[in-house]
C-alpha cells in the first residue's frame, strides 16, 4: 500500500499508531486489504488478554513470581 495523508505519513504508519494509542501495546499490520492492526502477541499482551477474560469470568488468577 502506496497512499499516504497529506503529512506524507503511510496509511501503514497511522494505523498502526493508532492501535498502539487504543490498545497500550506493541502493533502490527495484520490485513492490509481490511487495513487492520491488531497487537503484537508478546508475553505481556497474552498476560493482559488472559487477566482481562479471567476478571470477566470472576476468576482469580494466582500470582506468578518472576
Amino acid at each position: 500500500m502506496t497512499a499516504t495523508d497529506a503529512g506524507r505519513v503511510s496509511i501503514d504508519c497511522i494505523l498502526i499508531r493508532e492501535a498502539e494509542r487504543e490498545t497500550g501495546f506493541p502493533c502490527e499490520i495484520i490485513d492490509r486489504d481490511w487495513c487492520i492492526a491488531a497487537p503484537i502477541l508478546t508475553p505481556a499482551y497474552v498476560g493482559h488478554v488472559v487477566g482481562q477474560i479471567a476478571d470477566e469470568l470472576g476468576i482469580e488468577l494466582p500470582e506468578v513470581s518472576s
